[in-house]
């Protein structure tokens, strides 16, 4: 019997939050990969600008405030003369997301940055509530950076850490019984399926991702924490991918998701771009990174 899975953007809980072509990539890459593995999945995106109680305001090019419910302040930021709040859908409406599928046989939780827990905390506790004995996987980038943390903290049943395609396959492999084919393994970064853009409700815009990684070791940044070892895709694979998203979804504005566009930039960007160029559709590319 196919296996359900739900996978979760949770919450932010800060003093201001936009939707600046802010989507979980990773997690759906993961959604699209186990797809492709046999599961069945479901979509919670708990940053939905699309809430049923709210009507969205969507600026220049997808983007657009998020929803927000004014929250008490934690103990530590109470001297902080603004107002904090929980951006995304209310909790009734996740509440009743929650209910509107089959009961998963586990919920995968990505985690953002690391000062955010209070969300992916608040969505788990909601889900040991309603979904009582579903065991819950947690992964991203606060999980990578901070696990012993956010296993103190958020209490999953089980951790992700790094990448995790591959990780999230093995680990669901054994709680099941499942056999993989390892032979059939993706191994380069085109071997991977598209990301799963149709589980987002009402998608305004596409993410891009032409390479994953960074070649560099900044003191400053944990990209060499958080992802692969730098590999570019080849130009030919990011064009299709580019023309296959706009002839399903009909969209313009495509955000690249790189740490490194620029690199090689005469073998890869340029020549990814002169192809574009020449396919002669109307599209629109961000580099919010």
């Amino acid at each position: 019997m196919q296996k359900q899975l739900l996978l979760v953007n949770p919450w932010i809980y800060d003093f201001t939050a936009f939707d600046l072509w802010s989507k979980p990539l990773g997690l759906l890459y993961i959604a699209s990969f186990l797809r492709e593995s046999g599961f069945s999945v479901s979509y919670i995106d708990c940053l939905d600008k699309y809430s049923s109680q709210s009507k969205p305001r969507i600026k220049a090019f997808g983007q657009g405030p998020l929803p927000r419910e004014e929250v008490e302040k934690p103990s530590v930021l109470r001297d902080i003369p603004r107002k904090y709040a929980r951006y995304g859908i209310s909790e009734a409406e996740f509440i009743n997301r929650l209910h509107a599928s089959a009961k998963p046989d586990a919920v995968l939780v990505t985690t953002l940055m690391t000062y955010w827990y209070p969300g992916p905390q608040r969505v788990i506790e909601l889900i040991r509530e309603q979904l009582p004995g579903v065991p819950v996987i947690i992964g991203g980038i606060y999980a990578t950076l901070l696990p012993e943390h956010a296993l103190r903290t958020l209490k999953p049943d089980y951790i992700i850490t790094g990448p995790g395609e591959l990780k999230i396959l093995k680990l669901l492999s054994e709680m099941f019984g499942l056999d993989i084919d390892e032979a059939k393994l993706p191994t380069e970064p085109d071997d991977f399926p598209y990301p799963a853009f149709d589980l987002i409700n009402h998608p305004d815009y596409l993410l891009l991702m032409t390479a994953r990684g960074c070649p560099y070791d900044c003191s400053f940044c944990a990209q060499k924490q958080i992802a692969m070892p730098f590999k570019q895709r080849k130009p030919q694979a990011v064009v299709d991918e580019v023309i296959s998203h706009y002839k399903k979804f009909k969209l313009r504005d495509f955000a690249f998701y790189d740490d490194a566009l620029f690199i090689r930039k005469e073998k890869h960007i340029e020549v990814i771009l002169e192809k574009l160029i020449a396919a002669k559709l109307p599209l629109r590319f961000h580099s919010p990174n």
